[in-house]
C-alpha cells in the first residue's frame, strides 16, 4: 500500500501525530522536507539524496539533530569531489 501526502497549504505539525501513528504501526514512512529540525524530530533515518542517488546516510541515533546541516552539507560536498 502506498500513501502519497501533499501538505503544502497545512502546517507540518497537524500532520506530526498521524505521521507517528502510521510509524507505529510498522508502516514505512518517506518524508522529504528542507525543514531539518522537523525532520529530525520525526525520522529514524536520514538519507541524503543527489542526483537521485542516496549520496550519504544515518540513523538518527548515530547523529546530534544539530549537526544535520553539517552531514548534509559534507555529503553534498564528497559527491562533488
Amino acid at each position: 500500500m502506498s500513501l502519497t501526502l501533499a501538505w503544502t497549504r497545512m502546517p507540518a505539525p497537524c500532520w506530526t501525530p498521524f505521521l507517528r501513528e502510521v510509524a507505529a504501526r510498522g508502516r514505512t514512512v518517506v518524508m522529504t522536507s528542507h525543514d531539518l529540525m522537523r525532520a529530525a524530530d520525526l525520522a529514524s533515518r536520514f538519507d541524503v539524496l543527489s542526483r537521485g542517488v542516496i549520496a550519504a546516510s544515518v540513523q538518527r541515533a548515530e547523529i546530534n539533530p544539530n549537526d544535520l546541516l553539517a552531514f548534509y552539507r559534507q555529503s553534498l560536498q564528497e559527491v562533488k569531489a
